[in-house]
């Protein structure tokens, strides 16, 4: 598994071998909007050089802090596409039945497709590998 990018508030690997793509983020809050669009503007530019098409995104949001503030949620709707687009299959691994409903409202009120969200880092490789 190559590091692509890290920092303080999450780690970009691929895993060639098994084409995925996994975006992990920590636990470690994100001071204001402003921060985590800067942030998340710099993981865009590190996955530019990867062929999304070739792989599979996991997004592992198990340790991030929950956040529901207009500001955080509107820096998400703005650059979802930019982060999300493009890649075969998408897996979201939350850490709760909580989390999943989170993940789930922000896709309908986005009006984005149906977000594939997993409790179980086995079942959301074995889906991505399917």
């Amino acid at each position: 598994m190559a590091v692509i990018m890290e920092n303080e508030y999450f780690r970009l690997t691929v895993d060639e071998p098994e084409g995925i793509v996994r975006y992990t983020r920590s636990p470690l809050a994100f001071p204001s909007a402003a921060v985590a669009r800067d942030d998340l503007r710099q993981l865009v530019a590190a996955t530019r050089g990867i062929s999304r098409h070739h792989y599979s995104l996991l997004t592992d949001v198990r340790d991030a802090p929950g956040r529901n503030d207009e500001d955080f949620e509107s820096t998400l709707a703005s650059m979802q596409h930019d982060l999300f687009d493009g890649f075969k299959k998408r897996a979201i691994l939350v850490k709760s039945a909580v989390g999943r409903l989170q993940v789930e409202r922000l896709a309908r009120e986005r009006r984005a497709p149906a977000a594939n969200v997993f409790e179980m880092g086995k079942d959301a490789i074995a889906y991505l590998l399917a």
